[in-house]
């Protein structure tokens, strides 16, 4: 008998401390490349290095470094807003290494030499355990507010499941972001989707509404965010990455759907250089924008961890940028095989997602839909 398990996920739901300390170790690896690329950008003769793209794979294909996408990010901001980053952007051009957090490491943020490639991933990562995989899971499984679906056993032939849809409830208004700043919060809502074969698809940004402390946006026929298709080998852990935004102050989604498969391209590097994701397990791709993309657990395991990485690592870029994005949310759901149900219904219970940030908090309600 076939169990189905749902969850909202984020670093808070994760306990163990081999994976919670991976992806601490990869947000200051970041932290510093964003502090790196904007240096660039700012001063190129005191920051030389070139914020270019990471070759990945069995057969190597190029995507662009969290590097290259914040300043990509940083150049599409409006004039005014890209004149007030710069100028309050501290300088960067220490010519004395910085120590990298938690190891005996340093790297150089004037060198010609990314950050990522400044790196020696098995001295950056020594406390790694080769089992990350398997725990990564465990700990998805533990994760708060898991709940599991047993699957009554079906009289006859079992009916095959071809598609499934998340579907968004509610927005509600727990306590209003900074009310000092006058007016309503202006909610927009994006963010990226995630299959078991490592594809991901933006969600495009949407308004959601203006909000006051309790006010409600309600979806009478709830609004389909994504949609998965249902095909090939089982089980299948599918994800979804919900944001919302105090405004859509430019392309969010879009910006973190570039930002997320980046971090996917980062800790495949870092995975590879530790020997737990070789090139023949990891295949030739991540992301949508190549054709046969990572498969399997290793898929599942990666896209979660870019997820939690994303997540932990958005609130620093959002203060450096100045971009009022809330962390980011993950809902997952593992379908065992191809008749699986909720307990004999095609649809889930209805589920929360709980956002806190900029002394404001939303709540998120969700359900997942089976079709047939």
């Amino acid at each position: 008998m076939g169990t189905i398990q749902v969850a909202s996920l984020s670093r808070s739901t994760v306990r163990d401390p081999v994976v919670l300390r991976f992806v601490d170790q990869v947000v200051e690896i970041m932290k510093l490349e964003v502090e790196q690329a904007l240096g660039a950008l700012k001063d190129p003769e005191a920051v030389p290095a070139k914020m270019g793209h990471l070759k990945v794979g069995a057969t190597p294909r190029e995507y662009p470094s969290v590097g290259l996408v914040i300043q990509e990010r940083a150049k599409s901001l409006p004039p005014d807003r890209r004149s007030a980053l710069m100028s309050r952007f501290r300088e960067t051009a220490e010519a004395t290494p910085r120590p990298l957090p938690r190891t005996d490491l340093k790297v150089n943020i004037r060198s010609e030499k990314y950050i990522l490639h400044q790196i020696d991933a098995k001295s950056a990562f020594a406390f790694f355990n080769p089992a990350f995989a398997q725990k990564f899971l465990d700990s998805l499984n533990d994760a708060r507010g898991d709940i599991s679906f047993e699957r009554p056993t079906a009289a006859g032939g079992a009916v095959i499941n071809t598609g499934l849809a998340f579907r968004l409830h509610e927005v509600k208004c727990l306590d209003e972001t900074d009310p000092e700043r006058g007016g309503k919060d202006e909610i927009a809502m994006g963010g990226t989707t995630l299959d078991d074969t490592g594809n991901v698809t933006e969600i495009k940004a949407f308004s959601v509404g203006k909000f006051n402390d309790n006010d409600v946006s309600t979806f009478d026929t709830p609004k389909t965010l994504a949609t998965f298709a249902l095909k090939g080998e089982f089980p299948k852990t599918l994800s979804v990455f919900l944001a919302l935004a105090e405004k859509d102050l430019g392309g969010f989604a879009d910006f973190l759907e570039k930002l997320f498969e980046a971090i996917q391209a980062e800790v495949t590097v870092i995975l590879t250089a530790l020997g737990i994701a070789a090139g023949a397990i990891i295949g030739g791709s991540i992301g949508s924008t190549v054709g046969t993309a990572i498969g399997g657990p290793i898929g599942s395991i990666i896209g979660l961890a870019a997820g939690l990485i994303l997540g932990a690592l958005i609130t620093f870029v959002a203060g450096v940028l100045k971009d009022d994005i809330f962390e980011p949310q993950i809902a997952t759901v593992t379908l065992p095989d191809a008749s699986a149900t909720f307990a004999g219904s095609l649809i889930s219970p209805v589920l929360s997602l709980v956002y806190a940030d900029f002394d404001g908090k939303y709540r998120v309600k969700y359900s997942w839909e089976i079709s047939r």
